[in-house]
C-alpha cells in the first residue's frame, strides 16, 4: 500500500505511517479464500474493475465489511500498474443487501 484516506485509516485502526508499505493481503481476513483472492488480482492484473463486498482486517483483529469497486490502472502497453480503491464501509444489514445485488448483476 502506498496511500490510504483518513477515514479508512480511521476504520481499520492503523495510522499512515504503519499502513505503508504493507500487503494490501494482509488486510484481508484470514476467512477469505486464497483462491478467490488469487482470482481476484488475476482479473485486476487484466485490468478487469471489480466490485465486491470485502471483508478487511481491523488493526486489533476484527473484521469490516466495505463495498469496494477496485480500479487497475493500466499504461500504454495495458499493463497493471497499480489499483486505485474506492470503499465505503458497511453496516451488517447492509453488506446482506449489497452482497445480493452484486450476485444478480
Amino acid at each position: 500500500l502506498f496511500n490510504a484516506g483518513g477515514l479508512f485509516l480511521s476504520l481499520l485502526g492503523y495510522s499512515a505511517e504503519e499502513i505503508r508499505g504493507l500487503s494490501y493481503l494482509a488486510l484481508h481476513s484470514p476467512n477469505q479464500s486464497l483462491t478467490g483472492q488469487e482470482r481476484l488480482w488475476q482479473k485486476l492484473r487484466s485490468g478487469q474493475i471489480q466490485t465486491l463486498v470485502q471483508h478487511l482486517r481491523h488493526k486489533d483483529g476484527h473484521e469490516v465489511p466495505f463495498f469496494a469497486t477496485l480500479l487497475p490502472m493500466v499504461n500504454t502497453l495495458g499493463e497493471t500498474y497499480k489499483i486505485i480503491q474506492l470503499a465505503l464501509p458497511l453496516q451488517a444489514g447492509q453488506k446482506t443487501t449489497i452482497e445480493a445485488l452484486i450476485q444478480n448483476v
